[in-house]
């Protein structure tokens, strides 16, 4: 008998599946080859393309932007505003706030006088400051003038920082003012956010792309890199661009290679700006159609054999009997029947059939073994993200109570009564609701530290936070303010016709503190006192630091007269 696993060339199954399997072989090889490379011509020429336009419609739109922001300008300066009535009239200064507010874009506009110093501008900003050294001054008047971008100089103390972690940068527009007779009499300027650039690049062309990988740099005429920000002074134009071509293929240095597009900012060379805009986008993402191409006709190649053989097997299985029965057993299989009976292998079983079924009683097998190692693996991830999920909650529970409360005491720090006072500050200022701070600290710590070392110490301040807390109402708040001074928030309910009955409350909460310290036993230390200073807040106060002064105030005092008493301020 044949040994199972060397099979005869000249037997049917043999014969049939090199037939079979060399045409599909064959298919695969011409017919895929053929459409693969169709396939990436296209894709290539598709995604250069596309590149190649978004770079166009990207430098058509700032051209068109930046051209409207400095006809603008010019528009604004020949306005019957500016040449009938005298630049220092209040109606310019309302024209330009006015014009502000509805062109977001303006950080500033301003009025220069010939003698270079600022007349009206947006907000007062820099009204009555010298400017004549200023490029767009000096440009303003021969003519319409946009300064490339810089970053914010005379302006940056004077605005809000739009960006965190980015300069103000500005790009400049200035034309010159004339009067009535045509003579010239000063500058109208104004400084456009480079934000307001870059958020129009997102808006109108970065985010329709969001599907796609392309990337969109604005350079400057030197090449280097003006957006976006984190590309500055790292990313740099790769040699090798022939300007003829609508997109090429570069290498960038330690980026990689992408299919690039580069194209100038036209129609605004008369205000000295040559940006040019580069659109990329790696190869291997411009290709991946192609690379999905591919694993989709692997697929079919893959299903087309599969298909093949079942047919070689379906011929096979009417000649023999127990191949019909192996095909049979192996449907089983494929509804995932258990205990399937597969054809019992005799002497008089052919060596084809005889394989088959042992191939197919262990590819059964196997399968059943990895469908219940699957199962038991998502089952166990299943428990590790619970048990991960729960770990995560706790942590975030722990990292609140870190952020709000002091590590050795237990109680609020430092930073969760300031927010606190500044809410109960905001609240007195609607309400006219008032509160009374007391500020608590330890009478000669210094020298139970230095006695009895600081664990004793650290046991003293743990034992006065328990018993700050536990001679308040739990609407008021116990902080420890920073070493041995602590502070307290009291929550008035009543208001000012009731100033006499708070201030005795707040007297006498602050003497049962200091009584039931003076009173406490403190291990291997003894008797503790301290000192209390007392403020409330009135409604005089511009800010919640004047409270806090004047209970600071009056610690001091109370120190001062031979500490362990109450001073009220």
């Amino acid at each position: 008998m044949p040994q199972l696993n060397q099979l005869s060339t000249r037997n049917f199954k043999s014969q049939l599946m090199l037939v079979f399997g060399g045409l599909v072989t064959i298919w695969l090889v011409v017919v895929g080859g053929y459409f693969v490379q169709k396939n990436t011509d296209a894709v290539a020429t598709n995604g250069g393309d596309a590149v190649h336009a978004t770079a166009i419609a990207t430098a058509q739109l700032l051209s068109t932007e930046v051209r409207e922001r400095s006809q603008e300008i010019d528009l604004l300066a020949k306005s019957f505003l500016f040449t009938e009535t005298d630049l220092s009239n209040y109606k310019i200064r309302e024209a330009l706030e006015s014009r502000q507010k509805v062109h977001g874009e303006y950080l500033w506009i301003g009025v220069a006088s010939l003698s270079g110093k600022v007349l009206q501008a947006t907000n007062g900003v820099l009204v009555g400051e010298a400017i004549e050294s200023r490029p767009w001054f000096r440009a303003g008047q021969q003519g319409s003038y946009a300064g490339d971008i810089h970053e914010a100089v005379a302006l940056a103390k004077h605005l809000q920082q739009i960006k965190p972690n980015q300069p103000l940068r500005f790009i400049d527009f200035a034309a010159p003012l004339f009067d009535s007779h045509g003579n010239l009499q000063g500058v109208l300027a104004a400084h456009t956010s480079w934000d307001w650039v870059t958020d129009m690049v997102v808006n109108k062309v970065q985010e329709p792309l969001a599907n796609r990988a392309s990337e969109i740099l604005i350079l400057n005429r030197h090449g280097e890199v003006l957006y976006p920000f984190d590309k500055i002074g790292t990313t740099h134009l790769p040699a090798g661009i022939v300007p003829s071509r609508p997109y090429q293929v570069l290498s960038w240095p330690d980026e990689g290679r992408f299919l690039t597009s580069v194209v100038p900012v036209n129609n605004i060379a008369q205000l000295n700006l040559n940006w040019q805009v580069v659109v990329r986008e790696p190869v291997d993402t411009a290709l991946l159609p192609v690379r999905q191409l591919r694993e989709k006709l692997l697929a079919i190649g893959v299903l087309s054999i599969l298909l093949f053989v079942a047919v070689a097997y379906y011929f096979a299985a009417r000649t023999s009997q127990p191949i019909e029965a192996l095909a049979a057993a192996a449907t089983r299989v494929l509804s995932r029947e258990r205990n399937i009976e597969f054809p019992k292998v005799t002497s008089g079983t052919s060596s084809e059939v005889a394989q088959l079924c042992t191939s197919f009683h262990r590819m059964t097998e196997s399968l059943l073994a990895r469908e219940q190692e699957l199962n038991e693996l998502n089952a166990s991830l299943e428990q590790q993200v619970a048990e991960r999920t729960a770990e995560l909650t706790r942590a975030n529970e722990r990292l609140s109570i870190l952020a709000t409360h002091d590590g050795l005491t237990g109680i609020a720090n430092r930073r969760h009564f300031e927010d606190r006072l500044s809410l109960a500050f905001q609240l007195s200022r609607r309400t006219m609701d008032e509160y009374t701070v007391m500020m608590v600290d330890a009478d000669h710590f210094k020298r139970i530290n230095d006695t009895h070392g600081h664990d004793i110490g650290d046991a003293v301040l743990r034992q006065l936070a328990h018993i700050l807390k536990s001679q308040v109402r739990v609407t008021d708040l116990v902080a420890r303010y920073g070493g041995e001074e602590f502070i307290v928030l009291l929550n008035d309910s009543g208001n000012n016709d009731a100033d006499a009955d708070a201030d005795a409350d707040a007297l006498q909460v602050a003497s049962k503190i200091r009584a039931a310290i003076e009173v406490a036993n403190f291990p291997q230390v003894g008797q503790v006192t301290v000192s209390i200073g007392l403020a409330r807040s009135t409604a005089t106060d511009s800010s919640k630091e004047q409270a806090l002064k004047r209970a600071d105030e009056a610690l001091y005092k109370a120190k001062n007269k031979g500490r362990n008493r109450v001073v009220y301020q």
